[in-house]
């Protein structure tokens, strides 16, 4: 499985958002997995998911199978503007936690599938180990065909 990460604006979340995809397929699912990003290289022999953050490499017999669109919730008019019908999520990283801003954000999503990520510290600061982020733990079962949400919001089962 190849999972393509990008978006339109540097800060919005796209190597948290890998690196975090990248621990919990390693940690949790047990999962041989390769992450190529600007910062770091990390490769595995056979991997089973790769994790391709916001880079352009072609992969010798493999299909990008997931896209994945990130923005925050400042860039989100810009980036719908970007947004492919072959992205597969958009991923609205640090929202606020009150409903009724979250509201306002699913309406301007609501055409896609979509997550909306609530700013979290320990992602801020690199701080996988634990996968503690519900809503990306969600997504991540969901590009594993565990699940199949339309929507992915804070605070929900």
């Amino acid at each position: 499985m190849i999972i393509k990460i990008h978006g339109v604006k540097g800060g919005s979340g796209k190597t948290t958002i890998s690196k975090y995809l990248f621990y919990y397929f390693r940690k949790k699912e047990r999962k041989r997995v390769s992450l190529h990003s600007v910062e770091e290289i990390v490769k595995c022999d056979n991997p089973e998911i790769i994790i391709l953050d916001n880079v352009n490499l072609t992969i010798k017999n493999g299909n990008i199978e997931w896209k994945l669109f990130v923005t925050d919730p400042q860039s989100l008019e810009l980036s719908l503007n970007y947004v492919k019908k072959d992205d597969d999520f958009i991923i609205v990283n640090k929202v606020s936690p009150f409903p009724c801003e979250q509201n306002e954000i699913i309406k301007k999503v609501y055409k896609f599938r979509s997550v909306l990520v609530p700013f979290n510290g320990k992602l801020f600061y690199d701080e996988y180990d634990e996968l503690a982020e519900p809503t990306l733990n969600r997504l991540a079962e969901n590009l594993l065909g565990l699940r199949k949400d339309r929507l992915i919001v804070p605070f929900q089962q």
